[in-house]
């Protein structure tokens, strides 16, 4: 076994002693860090930022300070770093790109306080990133914002070869050593990746357009060598296999990509993080790109570096809060082992779809194996899937996922009316929304709503041809009179006479007591004279008149007779008692001929309709006017002033309101309908907005069933300006520039004030002059029958955007 062997196996035995015994830490220096460093032992760190430029030893608990640079009276721009890197063959030589376009060489060796060795300034604008060859301990590599990346020898004391990108230069990085010696690739302002041979300073020897923004890292992974990881301002990591320029993956994130390093040892991990928004430093799985494997949030502000400390389970960070943290991987947060493992979604014609882990199933065998059974009502089908399992299911191996089952299961609704729309379809087509009465729109509504077995919208329906039915107000009142002292068919007093007194004698003669309440005895007989069969008075309309006739004797009106009046309290019970209304033929047999005055009765001084303030009682007036018999008895004309209950109109509108309210919740085709029947008796009370949010969801609804007729008659019958304006919009769209964002009106594929050919076809790269075919999502296009080509062979974007379109 030789030396170089023996030393790898002591150094893998520290590093697990190290990974066993390691703690988090973290250390604060009050300044804002902008980039981290380690040496290659990876037990010495060194921060750098716009205050602040210090080296640190990682202790078992804590981060001790070794150097800090800033130290002297002659501060400069040269102390301030947007960058630090750490030249892993020599050990003691730490390069920075400063803020004033220097690049600043340390030599840790030298005997002074002040460290600088040489700065070269050779920069017209800023330094975004410096990094040291993998082998060559005097190459020096830098990217600018002038566009140019330059290799310094620190031997020397000028640049050896420039590279001309005429773009801004965010992130270099130099291959592998096994990929390429002479190789490296930057990511430039515009989104291009270019991959350059430092042999040959005049052109890249590949170019792809990696993404939609400035690309701001780049990482070469270490355990495939073709592989080069991106980050950049479109919120993705991709992952490209640079021989064949094709995108392997695409991870998705919340923020612009500021950081990417790939983690050690294992092919499919990489840890980023965000240039804003996001403080976290996540770490994928590239297989899995939605959810992060691993999350470290120890810092208040985005982390601005990171670093792996030559272990896959150490990671080191810092951010612009100005901590610096060893974060170690057991003690990251699991955001997968929170999530939903089951997945559910709903077509437009009601199928129904379910994605479940295999796992996830077990307990439930018994039950899903129902769904097989001949009587189910239900179609089932069950496909098998790829997917990544949960944590819980990671191997003790290098790969942390092993590949497991998922079943999707299908509920077709062809042979499910539950779960069928035609009910949908069939009333939009069925239903009646003008052109007749409200009472007959209701009604065949309510019997197309009942052929569907709708029961429930049905009597809703009726309920509403039941509630607004009577147009007009005095129709809603029920037949009573609404006055003191008038009846329902006329605005005249209701004075109806309702008998006379005609047997009277001179023999019996009774006083009759002024405002005495009807049933007393107020005669001037004694109870002996009375007829006890006639004490006690029915309480009835007719006895009112026919009590009178029938107690011979009882009442006699002579020449003291006054007026009286007749106060019935329950005027319910008179209204609604169930005893025999009917009148006899005869009264009482007259014994001789009456004679009536033709005066008409006056009401007697007490009497106002203001007193009537009970509108739940009756009120008998008697108008006492005497007139001359010929056997000298006087006759009274009795008279009843009717006056029956008043019912107010009842408004429903809040109910109706509420009612519509919770159909908008799951059925918004009965709102809109309803609403549209209604008219003016409902809309008032319903805000605008919230009518317009009704009637667009409605629309949208059918558009996805195509029902265009149905559509335009909504829209008509809407009488809200934001609805109906959509029948008066045009169908033809102009396309625009999208460099000066111009209206392209004579030619839709070429830009006349940019002169810049519009609408290339993202298969051919040529102009598209006819027929255009574009993704909603994210934006590209070409000829129809290039992309019907190409989506039968491939799921990406063609243009390399690395979305995954959808073409029917």
């Amino acid at each position: 076994m030789d030396l170089e062997t023996v030393g790898s196996f002591r150094k893998m035995e520290t590093e697990k002693v190290r990974e066993h015994s390691a703690i988090s830490i973290q250390h604060c220096v009050q300044e804002q860090i902008n980039a981290i460093a380690l040496n290659k032992d990876a037990n010495q760190v060194v921060i750098a930022g716009r205050q602040v430029f210090k080296i640190f030893s990682i202790g078992e608990e804590n981060f001790e300070e070794k150097a800090n640079f800033r130290v002297g009276k002659n501060i400069t721009l040269n102390y301030s770093a947007a960058d630090v890197t750490w030249n892993h063959n020599e050990e003691n030589k730490i390069a920075s790109a400063a803020t004033n376009s220097s690049v600043v060489v340390w030599d840790l060796q030298k005997s002074s306080r002040s460290k600088l060795y040489h700065v070269y300034m050779s920069h017209k604008r800023t330094v975004h990133r410096v990094t040291f060859h993998n082998k060559e301990p005097s190459l020096l590599l830098s990217g600018s914002q002038d566009g140019d990346m330059k290799i310094f020898d620190i031997r020397r004391k000028d640049v050896s070869t420039t590279f001309s990108a005429k773009e801004s230069v965010r992130d270099v990085q130099f291959c592998p050593q096994s990929s390429g010696y002479f190789r490296f690739a930057a990511g430039l302002e515009n989104g291009i990746v270019q991959e350059w041979d430092i042999r040959r300073p005049d052109r890249p020897d590949r170019e792809i357009t990696a993404h939609t923004g400035p690309v701001f890292t780049l990482d070469w992974n270490p355990m495939d060598k073709n592989w080069l990881a991106t980050g950049g301002r479109d919120r993705a990591i991709k992952v490209w296999d640079m021989p064949t320029k094709k995108l392997v993956h695409v991870v998705h994130t919340m923020a612009s990509v500021a950081r990417c390093k790939w983690r050690p040892d294992y092919k499919y991990l990489i840890a980023s993080s965000s240039l804003l928004v996001d403080f976290a430093v996540n770490i994928w799985d590239i297989r899995r790109p939605y959810i992060p494997l691993a999350a470290f949030n120890r810092h208040k502000d985005v982390a601005s570096g990171i670093q792996w400390r030559n272990s896959p389970n150490i990671l080191l960070s810092c951010g612009r809060d100005g901590y610096l943290c060893q974060n170690i991987f057991k003690e990251a947060q699991r955001p997968l082992e929170h999530i939903n493992r089951v997945g559910v979604n709903i077509s437009k014609n009601g199928d129904v779809a379910q994605a479940v882990c295999e796992h996830l199933l077990k307990p439930y065998r018994d039950q899903m194996s129902e769904i097989h059974e001949p009587t189910n009502q239900f179609y089932f089908d069950e496909a098998s899937t790829s997917s990544p399992s949960s944590v819980c299911q990671i191997l003790q191996t290098v790969e942390p996922y092993m590949w497991a089952k998922s079943n999707l299961y299908l509920f077709l609704s062809d042979s499910s009316p539950d779960l069928s729309m035609d009910w949908f379809i069939n009333t939009a087509n069925m239903y009646k929304l003008n052109g007749k009465s409200f009472e007959e729109i209701c009604d065949h509504n309510a019997s197309v709503a009942q052929r569907l077995n709708r029961k429930q919208v049905y009597l809703t329906w009726m309920i509403l041809k039941t509630l607004y039915s009577c147009t007009s107000p005095s129709n809603l009142t029920p037949p009573y009179h609404s006055g003191p002292g008038y009846s329902a068919l006329s605005d005249k007093p209701d004075m109806e006479k309702i008998g006379k007194i005609a047997d009277a004698t001179p023999e019996k003669s009774c006083e009759v007591e002024k405002d005495n309440p009807l049933g007393e005895n107020t005669s001037g007989c004694s109870e002996e004279e009375s007829d006890p069969e006639n004490e006690v008075q029915e309480k009835n309309l007719a006895n009112i008149a026919t009590g009178l006739a029938s107690q011979t004797g009882d009442f006699f009106f002579g020449e003291g007779d006054t007026d009286f009046s007749y106060d019935l309290e329950d005027a319910d019970s008179v209204l609604h008692d169930k005893h025999d209304w009917s009148l006899p033929a005869e009264a009482f047999q007259p014994r001789h001929e009456l004679e009536f005055s033709n005066a008409p009765p006056v009401p007697p001084p007490h009497y106002s309709p203001a007193n009537d303030s009970d509108g739940n009682s009756f009120q008998a007036t008697s108008y006492n006017h005497k007139e001359t018999i010929s056997n000298g008895a006087a006759v009274n004309d009795l008279y009843i002033n009717v006056k029956l209950p008043i019912i107010p109109q009842w408004d429903c509108s809040s109910l109706v309101k509420d009612m519509l309210v919770a159909y908008a919740e799951e059925d918004i085709q009965s709102t809109v309908s309803m609403l549209i029947v209604l008219g003016d008796r409902i809309q008032s009370e319903i805000d605008l907005e919230v009518r317009t949010s009704w009637f667009l969801a409605y629309i949208e609804l059918l558009g996805q069933f195509k029902q265009w007729s149905v559509i335009a008659d909504v829209i008509k019958l809407s009488k809200i300006p934001e609805v109906s304006m959509l029948n008066q919009q045009s169908s033809n769209i102009l396309t625009m520039c999208h460099r000066c964002n111009k209206t392209l009106t004579n030619c839709s594929w070429f830009c006349s004030k940019c002169r810049t050919i519009v609408g290339v076809c993202g298969v051919c790269y040529q102009p598209v002059k006819r027929l255009y075919v574009w993704c909603q999502g994210c934006s590209h296009g070409g000829h129809l029958q290039h992309i019907m080509e190409w989506f039968q062979k491939n799921k990406q974007c063609p243009r390399g955007c690395g979305h995954y379109c959808e073409y029917s």
